[in-house]
């Protein structure tokens, strides 16, 4: 389920931008969708306790005291929705400027069209993926969920076995399941498989010299040849996200 608010005064531009997300969303069959409209910043207010995934929010509303400035104001300083994103969509660039303290996730100029909405939520389900918290091993008869943050590295223990490394310390464990299965489970923003042997969290990497990647702890190994562009690549863009959130 995906509960989204839309805040926007024209009925008609409301109607268009509902209709686009539906249409993007029908492409995935498992995916349910709840969507709410709100004609005003008052009227938002007044259903501002419900939760929601995500705020397509318009910034000017035409007889209101209030803007769509004031909604994130409130959904971000006041809800503290971490998982939550905005994203404005206004007929005016010129307030991007001013959205950036509520720390948008997109910012759309109107006419809203079904491109730019399939390419929203193409993006949105990347950040999804991005935040992903837990990952599922097969062990015994059961299934374990591991806390992906807790997981400092893992490593082949043979073709069919891998082992993983808890940055916390805690004992490590030993799942049925290869290499290339365990990459499609994690997030690929957060973890990169180094060699053939090793996969690490990038939220643990202390440098990375002459091939060497030195993880938190003090633990080393090495790049391979056919990964360090790659490596270096998403390094980069994972210190660059970890910059911009902070």
């Amino acid at each position: 389920m995906i509960k989204i608010a839309i805040c926007e005064d024209e009925n008609n531009l409301a109607a268009v931008l509902e209709q686009c997300i539906y249409n993007t969303l029908s492409a995935y069959d498992d995916m349910k969708l709840d969507m709410d409209l709100f004609v005003s910043p008052e009227d938002f207010e007044a259903h501002a306790d419900d939760h929601y995934d995500l705020y397509f929010l318009d910034v000017e509303f035409a007889g209101s005291d209030k803007n769509g400035l004031d909604i994130a104001r409130r959904i971000t300083e006041e809800k503290e929705e971490d998982d939550a994103l905005i994203i404005f969509v206004s007929s005016h660039p010129g307030y991007s400027i001013a959205s950036i303290h509520y720390r948008p996730f997109r910012y759309i100029v109107k006419p809203v069209t079904q491109e730019k909405t399939d390419t929203l939520f193409a993006e949105i389900f990347r950040e999804y993926d991005r935040k992903r918290q837990f990952v599922t091993f097969n062990k015994g008869k059961g299934m374990v969920y591991v806390n992906c943050r807790n997981i400092l590295y893992i490593t082949n223990e043979d073709n069919r076995r891998l082992r993983v490394k808890y940055v916390d310390g805690t004992e490590d464990d030993v799942f049925y399941c290869k290499s290339k299965e365990a990459e499609a489970k994690l997030s690929p923003h957060s973890f990169f498989r180094i060699n053939k042997g090793m996969i690490i969290n990038l939220h643990y990497v202390e440098s990375f010299r002459e091939n060497v990647v030195t993880m938190r702890g003090g633990e080393t190994d090495t790049v391979s040849r056919s990964q360090k562009k790659k490596f270096e690549e998403a390094l980069h863009q994972f210190l660059f996200e970890q910059m911009r959130q902070g």
